[in-house]
């Protein structure tokens, strides 16, 4: 996308130490002119939507990151502009009233990622002659001195910071919830079983049982407050979150063109979280949820198409992720399903025929490659390459159906719904669309200013038939109501109740880590107090009565006697230590 073909603009320095400084730069090229488009077209899409009488300064302040890591010359105003974003872009959505302790897997996994991506970038500083992390250092000839295995260390740090903020498995925590049953105030252990009864295999005569014949579709452990205003989450899918993270990859591909390992991770994370996304779509009856599903599992298209690592992939990606990004925005924000405006949209997306049947083009004519290659001298690791790729096409083929029917599915559903939305005046619309046009003229006169060659906006592919049965089969069961759908709806179960009910992830992770680390911490604590301080109770008494009154002290639990022995200790570790350097 012509990223080295930038114009920099450095305007101040936020932050100097000896060897390292964080510059406020503004970098041209582009890949930030299509991102700045895509960022001010979304707002101008959320504004449009925006409720009366919400503040709007976390919306702002957002915005201000995003803009700051978009047009980032330098890893620190990057990481900087992104964790400021996804700061305010989380506080949109927090609830005024917090019922119970907050329990917050999303913090969980922002953190994991901020101290991956820290990780990459201080290999990049320790490694890099460039006390501003510039992306202009990374010159080939620079990562060429480089060791392999160091390369492949920054580029899975980044891989993980960034499956981390764009919801990619296995960290896609984020997008459902924001605080799990097990973590809510009275629930025990023992509610939590009978949860988890009602939520995998409800035999007959349970109590659970009852509430699920009250409640066929399984909304009984749901909460309605907690949900996700559809503009904020427009805003964390198509400005704030995806975007951002697939810059960053974009930024990154002279390293990631080199650590073929990393890449081809990074192909595989893409294409199992392309199938989860479509097949959790398909089981959502909740139109904003199955937008959602389908955008992070396209950003996984994306990563795939970015694994293959040339340019021209490269290029078709960030265009077709773009496009979508704001046809998923439109959808998102606009509450009348009927609009031509929305209509066309979907049919873009459902399709495929608006870009990702180009990027699955190239992934396919890739995979033949690898399947069939012609070098004899990388025969063990072509061999691998050719099966994970075999694997890739499989699940794109499966997910591509999932996809379209998941859209028209859930468009047919939400046109039998009924609702009173106070709509924006025609004039409002009409500005907005006015300059929504304008904007994405000009970005994408901008992005051709930056590069050799367009990559093409509709295309066809080999998964153009998967993409029509999958449509023709959603109008063919949801046009008109029937039985067809619930039986089929039984039948994705599974995946109705592993993307709909909050304890998927954050109970699962209490299950497995909380109440076990709770349950051991107490057990020491307990052996501590009744095992090993009446020992050493019994011990100190029996020692002051064979030294005498020298080893008074130890029996009154001297503050001394313990801060000495634990200097002491410190002491002998570090002396341990930088011998061991030496």
């Amino acid at each position: 996308m012509g990223t080295h073909d930038a114009v920099n603009w450095p305007l101040f320095t936020w932050l100097r130490m000896p060897g390292f400084e964080v510059t406020l730069d503004v970098r041209l090229d582009g890949l930030a002119c299509w991102l700045l488009a895509l960022t001010v077209i979304v707002l101008l899409l959320v504004l449009s939507a925006w409720p009366k009488g919400k503040p709007k300064g976390w919306l702002w302040l957002a915005c201000l990151g995003v803009l700051l890591a978009d047009v980032a010359g330098n890893l620190g105003q990057l990481f900087f502009g992104w964790t400021l974003s996804a700061w305010a872009s989380s506080e949109l959505a927090r609830r005024t009233v917090v019922q119970g302790p907050a329990f917050r897997p999303v913090w969980l996994v922002q953190r994991a990622s901020d101290m991956a991506l820290l990780g990459g970038f201080g290999l990049i500083w320790m490694n890099f002659e460039s006390a501003s992390m510039r992306f202009s250092a990374w010159t080939p000839e620079a990562i060429a001195a480089l060791r392999p295995e160091l390369v492949e260390s920054i580029a899975l740090c980044v891989l993980i910071g960034v499956i981390g903020r764009c919801a990619q498995l296995p960290l896609t925590v984020w997008l459902e919830t924001e605080a799990g049953f097990a973590a809510r105030t009275g629930n025990s252990m023992a509610k939590l079983s009978d949860e988890m009864v009602g939520v995998w295999n409800v035999p007959a005569g349970h109590q659970v049982a009852e509430r699920l014949q009250a409640d066929p579709q399984q909304h009984w452990h749901e909460t309605v407050d907690e949900s996700v205003p559809t503009t904020v989450m427009a805003w964390w899918l198509c400005a704030a979150f995806l975007p951002v993270g697939i810059g960053v990859l974009v930024r990154f591909e002279p390293l990631f063109a080199v650590a073929s390992h990393t890449r081809l991770l990074m192909v595989a994370v893409g294409a199992f979280t392309l199938l989860m996304c479509s097949a959790n779509a398909v089981a959502q009856n909740d139109w904003p949820r199955v937008l959602g599903q389908i955008a992070v599992g396209q950003c996984g298209l994306v990563l795939v198409a970015l694994g293959i690592g040339t340019p021209e992939p490269v290029a078709a990606a960030l265009n077709c992720f773009v496009w979508q990004c704001v046809a998923f925005a439109v959808l998102l924000v606009s509450e009348r399903p009927r609009s031509r405006a929305v209509t066309l949209a979907l049919l873009c997306c459902a399709s495929g025929l608006w870009g990702r049947h180009v990027l699955m083009d190239l992934v396919w004519t890739h995979a033949d490659q690898e399947m069939h290659p012609t070098d004899s001298g990388s025969l063990v690791f072509g061999a691998t390459e050719s099966r994970v790729w075999l694997l890739v096409v499989v699940l794109m083929s499966v997910a591509e159906l999932l996809t379209s029917l998941a859209l028209v599915r859930a468009w047919f559903l939400r046109r039998r719904e009924r609702r009173d939305v106070e709509s924006a005046s025609s004039a409002a619309i009409w500005s907005s669309r006015g300059i929504v046009g304008l904007l994405i003229v000009g970005g994408a006169g901008f992005g051709w200013a930056f590069q050799t060659a367009h990559p093409p906006l509709l295309g066809l592919g080999p998964m153009l038939p998967l993409s029509a049965a999958g449509m023709v089969l959603a109008w063919w069961m949801y046009s008109k109501p029937s039985s067809l759908p619930e039986k089929v709806s039984a039948a994705m179960g599974p995946f109705a109740r592993l993307s709909r009910n909050r304890f998927y992830w954050d109970d699962l992770y209490f299950l497995l880590v909380v109440h076990p680390a709770k349950v051991i911490g107490d057990w020491l604590s307990w052996f501590d107090e009744r095992v090993l301080g009446n020992g050493v109770c019994v011990l100190r008494s029996r020692l002051a009565k064979s030294l005498g009154e020298s080893a008074e002290p130890l029996t009154e639990g001297s503050a001394k006697i313990g801060t000495l022995t634990t200097l002491s200790s410190v002491a002998v570790l570090a002396w341990v230590l930088l011998w061991l350097r030496s």
